[in-house]
């Protein structure tokens, strides 16, 4: 339930334009500008909030706009779908791009594979029921905490291994958007409630957009700054 009919919707489409500048600015500005080697991380990133921008606008419809119980549950899931596979792609290109081609470090696409599994069992998640639906919450959470805890670790590592100022800057600022933007889709799930019922109501329906739209400004400013001179 919305605390605030008004404000609330309001804060998830201001996310969803900051979704929707990061994906021109990305796809339609800087892929045209890239080298070839550096043209299919950019645009994983563009499409990455592009994914989300479309699945986060639906899911704000879904929620606030009163549409039917069919038309909700369609939508819900196509949050899920959508921006899922926006995940996927990111963590493809920059397992691909960066870690192996980039710092010949093989992570064996760990966060790909765990990507798309986590985005499947969210799926499910929406129409199971009793003791599989308890099942497959756990199995989602622990696949959320890897997708949410080893992304950080990988910051840091190409933080400390940077050539340039800017550059080990950039990466400190993405991973403090991250950290941003994976708290704030943790908290802001309905499926969520076994774990943030006790939390503040405001801080469900207020505090997660706010922090979700900071997330992605941080991610977008840090990997324009990476990118700044290419």
């Amino acid at each position: 339930m919305s605390l605030d009919p008004i404000v609330e919707p309001i804060l998830w489409f201001i996310v969803s334009g900051c979704f929707l500048v990061m994906a021109l600015y990305f796809g339609w500005y800087k892929y045209p500008r890239m080298g070839k080697e550096g043209k299919p991380f950019i645009l994983g990133i563009a499409l990455f909030a592009l994914l989300f921008m479309i699945g986060r606008t639906l899911e704000t419809f879904a929620l606030f706009f009163g549409v039917s119980p069919s038309l909700y549950e369609i939508l819900h899931l196509l949050y899920f779908i959508i921006p899922w596979t926006g995940n996927t792609i990111f963590y493809f290109v920059f397992e691909k791009y960066i870690m192996k081609l980039g710092m010949q470090k093989n992570t064996r696409y760990i966060l790909t594979i765990s990507s798309a599994i986590e985005g499947t069992l969210l799926c499910f998640l929406i129409f199971a029921e009793g003791n599989l639906w308890w099942g497959i919450l756990i199995a989602a959470t622990a696949g959320f905490f890897i997708l949410g805890f080893f992304p950080v670790g990988l910051f840091i590592y190409l933080s400390m291994k940077a050539i340039s100022r800017d550059q080990k800057v950039s990466w400190l600022v993405i991973m403090a958007g991250f950290i941003l933007f994976v708290v704030s889709v943790a908290i802001e799930l309905p499926e969520a409630w076994v774990f943030t019922q006790n939390l503040p109501a405001e801080l469900i329906h207020y505090g997660a957009p706010i922090m979700q739209a900071l997330g992605v400004v941080l991610m977008g400013s840090g990997f324009a700054i990476l990118y700044k001179n290419i």
